[in-house]
């Protein structure tokens, strides 16, 4: 049968547990090395040993820096308690000296031959739409085929729920030529300025059509055609021509 000293103990570490899960920020640096030293040291008041090993290292980190030896000469300290804490520092050291890797963006620039590789082994045409967040991220790729060596359609109302389903900023659309031919057609700027339409009521930036043609590709946005795209394919610009129309 468990004394009341037991239980006091157990409570105060399942409080503590509690605290930790629930409202990390509120403990200071001696309750985060309390709780650190329940794994290790079972039965023992580990609050004291904490306030022990604060003083003698001034920090939390000089403490993670501080080696074995040093550690263990501390009233209370054993070497499971040192291992433990050399663990957790090697640990600290490895993640403060990594490099910290940049997502990459997703462009044509950066992911020319990920978008080529999309089309290998079609001998038909192949569209493809990449959804991108705010930081130009990938978020969702649509794939539309329909086995016609010279022509394919998309489906917008397809489009249209995996922009409600990723919130997507931006998109790039991409195609294959399996006729060999890199530049776009007259059909290939009509696709491109009814999906800008299509996509900008929607909330979504089109910032270029990739064409693909063998181990080659075309960027709407880098030959510029991107801005002649969105100069004379685009919602306002439409709406206007069309009012003219009816007040005739």
């Amino acid at each position: 049968m468990e004394t009341n000293d037991t239980n006091v103990h157990n409570g105060h570490r399942a409080r503590m547990c509690s605290r930790l899960f629930e409202n990390p920020d509120s403990l200071s640096d001696h309750e985060l090395l309390e709780v650190l030293l329940y794994s290790v040291i079972k039965r023992k008041n580990t609050n004291d040993i904490a306030h022990k090993l604060l003083r003698t290292f001034g920090t939390l980190e000089n403490l993670f820096e501080a080696d074995a030896k040093s550690i263990t000469l501390v009233s209370g300290v054993g070497e499971a308690t040192a291992r433990e804490i050399k663990v957790i520092g090697q640990i600290l050291k490895k993640l403060k000296n990594k490099p910290i890797k940049k997502p990459k963006l997703f462009s044509f620039a950066n992911n020319k031959d990920a978008i080529i590789s999309e089309f290998k082994g079609e001998f038909n045409e192949k569209f493809v739409i990449f959804l991108l967040n705010d930081k130009h991220q990938l978020v969702s790729k649509l794939d539309f085929k329909d086995h016609n060596p010279s022509s394919v359609s998309c489906d917008i109302p397809e489009i249209v729920k995996a922009i409600a389903l990723n919130s997507p900023y931006f998109a790039i659309i991409a195609h294959n030529h399996p006729s060999k031919n890199l530049m776009p057609t007259e059909a290939d700027d009509f696709t491109t300025g009814k999906l800008n339409v299509i996509l900008a009521m929607h909330g979504v930036n089109l910032v270029d059509h990739v064409i693909v043609s063998d181990d080659d590709a075309y960027s709407y946005f880098i030959s510029g055609r991107m801005s002649y795209i969105r100069k004379y394919f685009n919602f306002d610009r439409l709406v206007s021509k069309n009012m003219e129309e009816i007040l005739k």
